[in-house]
């Protein structure tokens, strides 16, 4: 009777083990290539856990897990209201791309200003950055000067646009400002 009774308990706390194993590894999330995995709810220091690569156990009702898209998004957009820095009026269009920053401090403000955006006002948000920082270096620049300037005018417009990109934690991949043309005044 003694080692029914033992055979009996083994048997069950195997179970149990092998039922805490069970629950244990469904809890286990893996980060998806391309993907930024961000835990919030009950953290450590109570700050997201964004892992880039790896895993993680996600335990329901305490945390929530959500994704966020490391790949590039794309814009284009042609302006025609711009103005140079004497007032002529410009056109041209931007095309680029931006993609969020992979080091720490970006992904932290990523997490917090693009967790519940859709990948294409993402895409809008970071046009309506660049676009404002093309506007605001060409208005820098007299007209006599634009034809000439184009490469500074380029580079200028970059830097501004990866420095306020920074805030939302992406970073610019590519931008081609195209058919820049001065217009005349009717």
């Amino acid at each position: 009777m003694h080692t029914t009774s033992s055979l009996i308990l083994v048997t069950v706390l195997i179970g149990f083990v092998f039922l805490l194993m069970v629950c244990c590894a469904k809890r286990y999330k893996r980060c998806p290539v391309g993907k930024v995995m961000v835990i919030i709810g009950l953290t450590p220091g109570g700050k997201p856990v964004i892992l880039k690569e790896g895993g993680a156990f996600v335990w329901p009702l305490l945390q929530f897990l959500y994704y966020l898209d490391r790949s590039p998004v794309t814009f284009s957009v042609s302006l025609d209201d711009l103005s140079t820095a004497d007032g002529k009026p410009v056109s041209l269009t931007i095309t680029g791309s931006a993609a969020i920053n992979t080091e720490p401090r970006a992904l932290q403000a990523a997490a917090e200003r693009l967790l519940s955006l859709t990948p294409d006002l993402v895409g809008a948000m970071a046009l309506e950055f660049v676009a404002a920082c093309v506007r605001t270096e060409l208005s820098r620049i007299p007209s006599t000067e634009c034809t000439g300037a184009q490469r500074s005018l380029h580079e200028r417009s970059a830097a501004a646009a990866n420095r306020e990109l920074a805030q939302l934690g992406m970073q610019l991949v590519s931008l081609s400002l195209e058919d820049f043309r001065l217009r005349s005044v009717s």
